[in-house]
């Protein structure tokens, strides 16, 4: 399984070292992307670099969307013709709900 993450805040960051520790994970199965492609350009040895959103979506399984919550609905938007039916979307804000995300896109989602 292929996992992806938006978001190399606080939050992203914390995901993909936890993600990274996994085994089944490890082995460039783990994708990042980040609106400022120069905040993670030196991860390269340790994870797969998107230069953005709609790229990780082409090769992902599972995407995790780190990003602020006045930031999600523009992501969403930015990627929604490039997702694909069968990959499962997981936000980790609280404050989005189910049917924000459904409004824009209709793929599985996990919060």
């Amino acid at each position: 399984m292929k996992v992806g993450v938006i978001g190399y805040g606080s939050m992203g960051k914390m995901l993909l070292e936890k993600l990274s520790s996994n085994s089944d994970l490890i082995d460039g199965k783990l994708y990042v992307a980040n609106r400022s492609y120069g905040k993670i350009s030196d991860l390269a040895e340790k994870y797969h670099l998107c230069h953005n959103n709609q790229e990780i979506t082409t090769v992902v399984d599972v995407l995790f969307i780190c990003v602020r919550p006045v930031d999600m609905k523009n992501v969403l938007e930015e990627i929604k013709n490039s997702l694909r039916k069968e990959q499962i979307i997981v936000s980790l804000n609280g404050s989005i709900t189910f049917e924000q995300i459904e409004s824009v896109c209709k793929n599985k989602i996990i919060k």
